[in-house]
């Protein structure tokens, strides 16, 4: 062999080598005695009991127990501690990792993790094993003030890196979880207050008619005259909207009845789900949420379509049992909604302008409740969703991507006062420039945007990255169950 085919071979060689090499995973780190010491203090002998139980079983082989936090309001600037309880089913062999987004009004940043301080991975983890947590999550300098929200999963981290696939746990045991779940199927582990003098949930106050409403969808009889508006919607992160996607709202009672009335602009007006119950969320829609307790137990949620279908539900707790069980199994007879239309529904060829609705909700009728609220608080919100070649949400109290975020309602007043003599409380609306699309988990910040989902779906939703939200930007799931 010429010496020149020798060198050749040589550099061939050592390409392949260098290749091969590149090929395999890296090799484990051998842990030093006090990272070793870490991990074997993280391994607790018995089951915490946790600040915040949660209890949710992720594909029948790891269980986020529940968390710790050591602070429930903070400001921009500052950090919080967070200890996350785990235990292992069954062991979980590849590449999961934990994910966890901290979110507030139009904001998220990423705070991916293995356990531990990285020191150990769930590939690692030993059937049985409980393991501790400790997470310290800095709050961005330009952290918005109000409500936010840490969620959590595990994603697996190799699929992600290696072949761009988003790939989730799912939470199993939906029903029994004992706090919040995502469309998207993130776990909603805690919540603060940012900024000084957290704000206290918004209110509205229901004024107690002076005279009797008219049914019809139209809102000009005598009754509604000195009726405050609610304060402007807004889009479920909290952003302003644009005049064409905004709701007048208004809210008053008697003796019998509940009535919220809605006016909506609207250029092509869209409904073609029919039958009691049916989806209407999936197209031009309104929504009362109602939860007379305001503990996130046995609330109720109404939805009005353009053609005057119904749809009604009572949820026990948090989407439980899920919709299509919650809205067989509960009927309220005296709730008859109206709806006038200016323009046509489901011609999509011309232009309309706007429909508006009455609704009337029976008291006798809402568990629990019986009578007529006078003087009460209940929990409450109000939504749109507008369907018109680009689907939108509006939200009279912002909830994140969640409609059924009952933490996050606002506050519904019955006042004894007749309508006038109040003026409306000029809103805080923060306005989000154009959010970039949610980045991977791991990649930076990025807000999520609001989009329509399908409501009460529970498939895992884009792993790592994307938020109630998919890309350009998942979004804040429809109200629906």
């Amino acid at each position: 062999m010429t010496r020149r085919r020798a060198l050749a071979a040589l550099t061939l060689a050592l390409a392949l080598g260098l290749a091969l090499g590149a090929c395999r995973k890296p090799r484990q780190r051998a842990n030093t005695k006090e990272q070793q010491r870490q991990i074997e203090a993280s391994v607790l002998d018995e089951a915490p009991t946790p600040q915040h139980p949660i209890g949710a079983v992720l594909d029948g082989k790891l269980e986020l127990i529940g968390v710790d936090v050591d602070k429930t309001e903070a400001r921009a600037g500052q950090s919080f501690k967070i200890t996350w309880y785990w235990r292992c089913i069954e062991p979980a062999p590849g590449g999961w990792k934990v994910f966890v987004h901290f979110e507030g009004p139009g904001f998220r940043t990423t705070h991916d993790h293995h356990p531990v301080g990285e020191l150990y991975p769930i590939a690692q983890w030993k059937k049985g094993e409980i393991i501790k947590d400790e997470q310290t999550i800095p709050i961005a300098d330009k952290f918005p003030d109000g409500t936010a929200h840490v969620y959590a999963g595990v994603f697996d981290d190799e699929a992600w890196r290696e072949r761009k696939q988003n790939v989730r746990m799912t939470v199993s045991n939906a029903e029994q979880v004992k706090a919040n779940l995502t469309d998207d199927g993130r776990i909603s582990a805690a919540t603060l207050r940012i900024g000084q003098g957290a704000a206290a949930a918004p209110t509205h106050t229901a004024p107690k008619l002076a005279a009797p409403i008219v049914l019809d969808g139209k809102l000009d009889d005598a009754g509604w005259q000195g009726v405050t508006p609610t304060r402007p919607f807004v889009a479920p992160n909290g952003s302003a909207l644009p005049a064409n996607q905004r709701v007048d709202a208004r809210v008053a009672w008697d003796d019998q009845f509940l009535y919220v009335g809605f006016v909506c602009p609207d250029s092509d007006i869209v409904s073609e789900r029919t039958g009691r119950d049916a989806k209407l969320w999936e197209q031009d829609a309104v929504e009362i949420y109602l939860d007379p307790g305001a503990d996130g137990l046995d609330y109720l949620e109404l939805q009005i379509a353009p053609t005057g279908e119904l749809f009604d539900a009572k949820f026990a707790t948090h989407r439980a049992p899920p919709w299509e069980e919650s809205s067989k199994a509960f009927d309220m007879p005296g709730f008859v909604a109206r709806v006038d239309v200016t323009g046509t529904v489901n011609e999509r060829g011309d232009r309309d302008t706007r429909w508006t609705v009455e609704a009337r909700i029976p008291f006798a009728e809402i568990p629990g409740v019986g009578a007529a609220p006078a003087g009460q608080s209940w929990g409450f919100n109000l939504y749109r969703i507008g369907f018109a070649g680009e689907t939108f949400m509006a939200a009279w109290t912002p909830v994140g991507g969640d409609f059924h975020n009952t933490a996050d309602f606002g506050r519904l007043i019955f006042s004894t006062s007749p309508p006038g003599g109040r003026r409306a409380i000029a809103p805080r609306v923060r306005v989000v420039p154009p959010e970039p699309p949610v980045a991977p988990e791991g990649e930076g910040e990025a807000a999520p945007a609001p989009a329509p989902a399908p409501a009460g779906a529970r498939a895992p939703a884009p792993a790592p990255a994307g938020a109630r939200a998919p890309a350009p930007a998942p979004a804040p799931a429809p109200s629906t169950p």
